[in-house]
């Protein structure tokens, strides 16, 4: 819940009018009572509180753990489970509710792509390609970056802003192609190199995701397993009282 925590608060910036990333569906979000343009995303908002109330009561536990002896006592009886069960429930309450949030919500693309080539978001891939493909070393190819990028900020330029010419004049010992540049400053090709293991190229992020769809399918069998064992005992025993 803690990690849960961190990436529905994303959820929650990326819904704000400002960064405008996402649009929650019309079922999810409330209509503010004194500013009726507003859409707030209270399903999001609950999800945050309800992910730190569960953290809250799972941490309730630790602490009644911490210093309870063993035997037959009632500290980690009657006074922990309930404590245990909140935490459990908050958590699937967030869970069940962001899934029907995810699911309904539409992302908007294009201005997502219009935000990844601003604020020199991809001036990495200037100083990886001078190093990958130009011998430079990395220490001097960042360098050379971050001169661009000062020059950017001090100018109010984006990388898009400059002409390869412009580079060329700022880079010592060689030079980039047209071609190189553009691809440099395109947030596209920024993600598609990067293919290397737990990266963000499309091939790479569709593999992970079977390996997940992987896991949860096997984690589905082993808990369908404990199900039917539960379900089994639970037949034994009624036989068992009934025959005594």
């Amino acid at each position: 819940m803690v990690n849960t925590g961190r990436w529905v608060q994303e959820f929650l910036r990326f819904a704000t009018h400002e960064v405008g990333l996402i649009t929650v569906a019309d079922p999810y979000v409330q209509i503010s009572s004194i500013m009726p343009q507003k859409r707030n995303p209270v399903s999001i908002e609950h999800s945050r509180a309800l992910a730190s109330s569960s953290a809250g009561s799972a941490q309730t536990v630790i602490q009644m753990l911490h210093n309870a002896p063993y035997g037959d006592i009632v500290d980690t009886e009657d006074d922990l489970q309930p404590t245990l069960y909140k935490s459990f429930h908050d958590a699937s309450r967030v869970m069940k509710l962001m899934h029907a949030v995810i699911r309904t919500l539409t992302f908007n693309k294009e201005h997502a792509e219009n935000e990844a080539k601003k604020n020199l978001i991809v001036i990495t891939e200037f100083a990886d390609v001078l190093t990958r493909d130009h011998d430079l070393s990395f220490r001097k190819a960042h360098t050379i970056a971050a001169k661009v990028a000062q020059e950017s900020v001090q100018t109010g330029k984006e990388l898009y802003d400059w002409d390869v010419a412009d580079i060329n004049n700022m880079i010592d010992g060689t030079s980039l192609t047209e071609k190189e540049w553009n691809d440099i400053i395109d947030p596209n090709v920024f993600v598609e190199r990067r293919s290397v293991r737990g990266g963000t190229n499309k091939e790479e992020v569709e593999r992970m995701i079977e390996v997940r769809k992987a896991s949860v399918e096997e984690q589905n069998d082993e808990l369908q397993g404990i199900e039917d064992e539960l379900e089994e005992a639970l037949v034994q025993l009624k036989a068992a009282s009934v025959n005594h």
